[in-house]
């Protein structure tokens, strides 16, 4: 019978970023890993992270007792880290991460991704 799963090919086009991809080929393949699966789970990342309707804000969010979006208490995180003007410890974050309701896995992929964002920002993150 076969696989009943849609497939779906796709072409990238990388341009000047052309030298990236042998090297996220040989990550790939140091890790025991096939590209394609690899982009699927940052794709799927994405997904997570934007939809729906990022950047824009749900309208519920602006009413009192409306349900913040992922995306929007993660960037009331980063502004709180960045309003410290100081660097900072990691388990600052991973608080700061559980004070806004966040559970489970999210709590870590959150607070990885608000670290490498100060980071990107010059601020100093131990631990």
């Amino acid at each position: 019978m076969g696989d009943s799963k849609p497939r779906f090919n796709a072409s990238i086009y990388l341009g000047e970023e052309y030298h990236i991809w042998p090297q996220f080929k040989e990550i790939c393949k140091r890790e025991g890993k096939k590209a394609s699966p690899v982009l699927v789970a940052f794709i799927k990342d994405y997904l997570d992270k934007h939809d729906p309707g990022n950047p824009q804000t749900r309208f519920t969010s602006f009413a009192e007792g409306g349900k913040m979006t992922t995306a929007g208490l993660e960037g009331r995180v980063r502004q709180r880290c960045l309003a410290l003007k100081r660097d900072m410890n990691y388990r600052e974050i991973l608080g700061l991460v559980r004070d806004e309701g966040i559970t489970g896995a999210m709590i870590k992929a959150m607070s990885d991704r608000i670290r490498k964002w100060l980071q990107e920002r010059e601020v100093k993150v131990w631990g």
